[in-house]
């Protein structure tokens, strides 16, 4: 009874914002929206793109980000864009590591890379006044790595460390599981990492080849993020990274694999483990439909919790609520991976051990309210939650340097502030409703779970339950 009354206080979503101060909240709320530096792009002679934003941050940062990622290797080559990520900072042909090392300290930078299975980076935040210096220090690392027989063999160690440490991260270990039933024999299903195997055997000759598949100037945008100077960015980096080139020398052009989605499951049991990570979702639009917006507003309704964070009964995130209060999880969180073709949609969680089919259940009933019955005043906190996320990704230098590298690679161009505001603005609960009778009612879900599952239910009652779901 006590879970229902709040449960239909939660619906209710009302708000005591004061009427007076309203109008004036909203006023400042738009003006800073438009108040965001203006992104100057260039393009330069070997086709990469320039994306800079002038602010008034303390720090700069620039960086080079490769429109590219592991779901773009060859089977053999599975892993090489992490590898060359570790040995790229490993020194170049025209400084050693211990140059390097001693160069970025006395910069007093960060560097800072990742992979990703649609795109890597390389950046460093530094004071402003050395801008022109991290311009070539980046260029020299991604166009002269060393390939020196110790260093190939010292960035095979750390990696074959870090997939060990990496084991116990059960997180990352069920969402590369999801991905790998969720997108069978496509290039979405391989993981950053690569297989072991592939690790173990990597050669110069395989590096050369995974450089050459990166460093092409269509897929590469440098940004810039700071107290800085576009055109002279534009020149440095035209200086420096002119031998990049958008000829495929030892690789033949990467084709484009469709990312072939299929509802199915994975389920690793290991009763010795305390609790069972669990990952759940659904084939959603990708970053070329503008229908990701409103999918965005749902997995930011749905929302996110954590036991360690407090909030008890008062969260407004209906799973953490449920979860706190019968002790079903540990953690929750709601997600809408993208890419540019497809994207999966759902949650993961970390469930105590026999209380996997009732968290389930609840997770599922909230998927059913979202197919017909969440409403516009509900629809309002998801919103808010994900227009303050898309504002906190802009804060400083690095997080803005990369949202305009991120922006320019999945729309070409630079998305602001304001036009968020107007997309996400714009959905309502009929939009909600249908695009989760298209995405989320009676479709075939994808399933990882690792850990004590044995109480996770069948994937036929899974399955059955995305269009019957009782009260």
């Amino acid at each position: 009874m006590a879970l229902n009354l709040i449960r239909s206080s939660l619906l209710a979503g009302k708000t005591c914002v004061g009427v007076r101060y309203s109008h004036h909240a909203a006023h400042k709320f738009s003006h800073a929206l438009k108040s965001g530096g203006q992104t100057n792009v260039a393009e330069l002679s070997n086709g990469i793109r320039v994306a800079t934003e002038q602010t008034n941050s303390p720090s700069a940062t620039v960086g080079v980000w490769i429109d590219s990622g592991c779901s773009s290797e060859p089977k053999e080559l599975n892993g090489i864009a992490h590898f060359i990520e570790h040995l790229i900072f490993r020194g170049s042909k025209n400084r050693t590591k211990k140059q390097l090392e001693q160069e970025v300290h006395g910069l007093g930078a960060i560097l800072n890379s990742y992979t990703q299975r649609d795109s890597a980076g390389y950046s460093m935040t530094l004071a402003p006044k050395d801008m022109a210096k991290a311009v070539e220090i980046l260029a020299d690392l991604i166009q002269n790595p060393t390939l020196n027989a110790d260093e190939i063999e010292s960035t095979r160690q750390y990696i074959l460390n870090e997939l060990n440490e990496q084991e116990s991260n059960y997180e990352q270990v069920a969402m590369d599981h999801l991905h790998s039933v969720a997108y069978q024999q496509t290039p979405l299903a391989q993981s950053k990492y690569g297989p072991t195997a592939n690790i173990e055997r990597f050669t110069k000759a395989d590096i050369e080849r995974g450089l050459d598949l990166l460093f092409k100037g269509p897929q590469m945008i440098v940004a810039a993020s700071g107290p800085i100077n576009h055109d002279q960015i534009c020149k440095d980096a035209e200086k420096h990274m002119k031998n990049v080139t958008n000829i495929f020398e030892k690789n033949m052009i990467p084709s484009l694999t469709a990312n072939r989605y299929t509802g199915s499951d994975i389920r690793v049991r290991d009763d010795s483990m305390p609790c069972a990570h669990v990952a759940i979702a659904v084939q959603g639009p990708g970053y070329a439909d503008p229908d990701f917006i409103a999918m965005d507003v749902a997995a930011s309704l749905m929302g996110r919790w954590d036991l360690t964070h407090g909030g008890g009964i008062n969260v407004s995130c209906y799973m953490g609520m449920v979860s706190n209060m019968d002790h079903l999880a540990q953690s929750f969180q709601s997600f809408n991976l993208k890419y540019k073709d497809t994207a999966l949609w759902g949650s993961y969680f970390v469930g105590e051990r026999m209380q996997l089919e009732e968290f389930v259940w609840h997770l599922q009933t909230q998927w059913r309210r979202l197919c017909i019955e969440v409403a516009n005043n509900e629809i309002k906190l998801g919103k808010n939650i994900l227009m303050t996320n898309l504002i906190c990704e802009r804060e400083g230098s690095a997080n803005n340097a990369n949202s305009i590298a991120a922006d320019m690679m999945r729309f070409g161009r630079r998305i602001t502030l304001e036009e968020w505001a107007e997309r996400i603005n714009r959905v309502n609960s009929a939009k909600l409703h249908s695009l989760a009778e298209n995405y989320i009612w009676d479709r075939c879900p994808v399933v990882a779970a690792v850990g004590p599952v044995e109480n996770l239910p069948l994937y036929e009652e899974l399955r059955m339950k995305m269009s019957w779901i009782r009260y």
